[in-house]
């Protein structure tokens, strides 16, 4: 049984860390769209690449959240990343725990 605790160990740990590099990666579009909104650096336009098909997709669900310019999409999406970290990596956290 030990072996199925380290997985799903490993599988939380690596939830974790993506979940975590995904909202720094938000950050920064959020602060990028603050000083620079048109910049074409190859760096930001990955940024962007990697963010915008999750925001896309918010702003169809959920239409008034980009309202007088100001867009509250990254907000909703701090807070969905937040859940899945107290939610699912806790409970896969617990749940190895209790298998080794």
């Amino acid at each position: 049984m030990f072996v199925a605790g380290n997985f799903l160990e490993a599988v939380a740990t690596v939830l974790n860390v993506v979940l975590r590099v995904y909202s720094y990666c938000v950050l920064a579009v959020v602060i990028i769209s603050w000083v620079a909104p048109r910049a074409t650096h190859p760096a930001i336009m990955f940024l962007r690449s990697i963010t915008e098909p999750l925001f896309y997709r918010i702003r169809r669900a959920i239409p008034f959240l980009y309202q007088s310019g100001i867009d509250f999409t990254p907000l909703v999406v701090f807070f969905g990343i937040g859940l899945v970290r107290m939610f699912i990596v806790s409970t896969l956290y617990q749940a190895a725990a209790r298998l080794q």
